[in-house]
């Protein structure tokens, strides 16, 4: 009993910090939760969540810290390894609250983005994350080892020939990342759009750290790495904000000028009136005599985008030229070729034979 008594304040502090765990992982944390989520900014509960088990792990080592402080071993304290790793215990809680802040998991990366301008999409806020986590670790180890005594000029020097050997090693695949970078400061297309980059056609479906995966129109799925995508032109056809119908229509060359000059007259007046399209850049003109037809030129913009309404569209379009040149008695040409003999051409009457 002589033993146990003079550690009996130690146990009692360590088993008061242990209760104080418990309380705030059932009691404290749900209400600060229930507080948060009270509050008009919605990245309170994240904050929340994000410092949970660091603050927990936190309050484990200071009870183990005072615990000591309390028991015969007292001296112990004051030693400069328990000092350190005190210290060190307080450097990873800050870092690993950080850690779990940038994760994509939590709201507040998305909504300090937001607010700056940057609107991300859950792809790119995985790259984004992906590096700020890396960032905030690099910077904790170092932080740990300078306390430590340890040179951290050293450390960065060793950091610095290992980031040269695998850079070397992955050159490629350093390049996609800087690539993944590049798509994320231009933001030349998101998930979604229709593309047409490095050859392939089609909907951007997920944006990774090395590569962006593609939907073609034959619904294969393609992957471009993003070091081609940061270095070859891209065609983002979802950005546009009008969509072009240019063709060439022709008509028969037995069509009489004051046929044309009505069939033309009508069509611009048709496409200038039309509610779904730009009256600005609309051109409606004869154009020129073909090899087999007398040509009406004719470009207009769409104010929709969508793929299908522009279908809809067109097809109205050409309705409405067919009813153009039916009233006015135009038929549309077709390609044809003439043929002319210089000598004409006689019929050698063949004397019939009969058998016998």
């Amino acid at each position: 009993m002589n033993f146990i008594e003079p550690w009996l304040p130690a146990l009692a502090i360590f088993l008061g910090f242990i209760l104080i765990r418990i309380i705030f992982r059932s009691v404290i944390f749900k209400f600060l939760r229930i507080f948060a989520s009270k509050l008009p900014f919605t990245t309170n509960e994240d904050i929340v969540d994000a410092a949970n088990h660091p603050l927990q792990f936190l309050i484990l080592i200071l009870g183990l810290y005072f615990a000591l402080l309390a028991s015969p071993l007292s001296y112990l304290a004051y030693y400069a390894v328990i000092q350190q790793l005190v210290r060190s215990s307080i450097l990873i809680t800050v870092f690993w609250t950080m850690f779990n802040l940038a994760t994509t998991t939590h709201n507040l990366l998305v909504t300090l983005l937001s607010s700056l301008g940057i609107q991300l999409e859950e792809s790119l806020a995985n790259i984004v994350s992906a590096f700020l986590r890396f960032f905030i670790a690099a910077i904790a180890l170092a932080m740990i080892v300078s306390e430590w005594g340890y040179d951290i000029n050293g450390f960065i020097a060793g950091l610095s020939l290992g980031g040269l050997a695998i850079s070397l090693a992955a050159k490629d695949a350093l390049a996609n990342v800087f690539g993944s970078i590049v798509i994320i400061m231009d933001k030349p297309f998101m998930v979604g759009d229709w593309i047409s980059a490095n050859g392939v056609e089609g909907t951007v479906e997920k944006i990774s750290l090395r590569s962006t995966s593609i939907r073609t129109f034959p619904q294969a799925l393609v992957y471009v790495p993003n070091s081609l995508l940061s270095n070859t032109p891209i065609t983002n056809y979802t950005k546009r904000a009008k969509r072009r119908i240019e063709f060439n229509l022709g008509v028969t060359y037995t069509t009489t000028p004051e046929q044309m000059q009505k069939c033309v007259h009508s069509i611009r007046n048709f496409l200038t009136d039309h509610d779904g399209l730009y009256n600005e850049d609309m051109t409606v003109t004869f154009d020129s005599f073909g090899a087999s037809s007398l040509n009406i030129f004719v470009i207009c913009y769409t104010k929709t985008t969508d793929y299908l309404e522009f279908l809809r569209l067109k097809e109205e379009i050409n309705f409405a030229l067919l009813n153009i040149m039916s009233e006015y008695g135009v038929s549309a040409a077709f390609p044809s070729t003439s043929v002319y003999f210089e000598t004409p051409l006689t019929t050698n009457s063949v004397p019939s034979t009969k058998n016998t």
